[in-house]
Parts: C-alpha cells; structure tokens; sequence
C-alpha cells in the first residue's frame, strides 16, 4: 500500500488499535484501508460521490452511500469509537481564514488607507465577497468575513461587551 497523504497520516495518528470508525465523506477509503491494515481498525465508510463509493470497494472498503445532511439516524449511539469527518477541518480553516483576512489585508494596506478612517467592516466585507471566488469553500470564507465585519461593527457601536455578556 503506498504511503498515506501526510494530513491523512496525521488523522490515523488519532485511531488506536481495533478502534470501530466511521469515516464520513470517506472518499476513494484510503485512509480507512490505512486503518483497517495498520491498526486493526473495523468500520464503515459513508459517502455519497459515486466515483469515490466505486474507489472505496475497490479498496476494500465497506462504504455507505449516504447523504450526510440527511444525519447519521441509521446508525445506533456508541456504535462508534471515532467518527472521522477531515473535510470539516478544512472547513474550519476556510472559515478562519475568512476571519482573520481583513485584518492582514488591513495590514497590507496600512498607509494606503487613512488611518483616520475606519474601515474595518469594508474590508470584512471584501473578504465575503471575495470568498464567492473560492467554490469549494464560498460559504465558510463568508462566514468568517461576516463573522469579522459583525465583530467590527459591534465593537465601534459600543455594544460588543452586551453581546458577549449575553451567554454568560
């Protein structure tokens, strides 16, 4: 078996021996195979992509093809010591990004932009915007650019310590 991605290997790391897994969104099941082979691991995989459930058997894979929005109902509670879900790490970073981006495009653009001026929900915004350019992870890139601007606009309203407090 060829050596598994590096960021793949990083998520085997996780799985201990003989642990039962659920990969979701499993793909073409290498990383399971992986798991299966090294660790003893048992478990499905669940995908809904016909190209990677035709990968994945012939991997060796048990998959599932299944919709996860439609939720995990078949399966009973504990049937599982670890549930696998990668492509949620990367939605997590593309959302981050979306965070954190005005401020390094405000700090590229120091100097060019009064400092006098605030603008702080218009490059949040330009984030949200430009997140539409990247498919794969529109949405979670405008989350974060919004998350920013709302973050941006609460604090110069003054109200930023009132929304914080709220869930306290």
């Amino acid at each position: 078996m060829s050596p598994l991605r590096a960021d793949l290997e990083i998520v085997a790391n996780w799985v201990e021996e003989g642990q039962r897994v659920l990969d979701l969104g499993c793909g073409d099941g290498l990383l399971l195979r992986h798991l299966f082979e090294q660790r003893r691991a048992t478990g499905y995989g669940l995908e809904i992509d016909p190209e990677g459930i035709s990968q994945s058997i012939a991997n060796g894979v048990n998959v599932i093809e299944s919709d996860l929005d439609k939720g995990l109902a078949d399966f009973e509670d504990d049937a599982f010591d670890q549930v696998l879900n990668f492509d949620m790490w990367e939605e997590v970073a593309a959302m981050l990004a979306g965070f954190f981006a005005p401020t390094v495009l405000r700090n590229l653009t120091s100097g060019v932009v009064p400092n006098a001026v605030d603008y702080r929900e218009a490059y949040g915004l330009a984030v949200v915007a430009g997140g539409q350019f990247s498919p794969a992870y529109a949405s979670e890139i405008s989350i974060g650019g919004g998350l920013y601007t709302a973050d941006a606009l609460a604090e110069r309203a003054g109200i930023k310590s009132t929304v914080m407090g709220v869930g306290n």
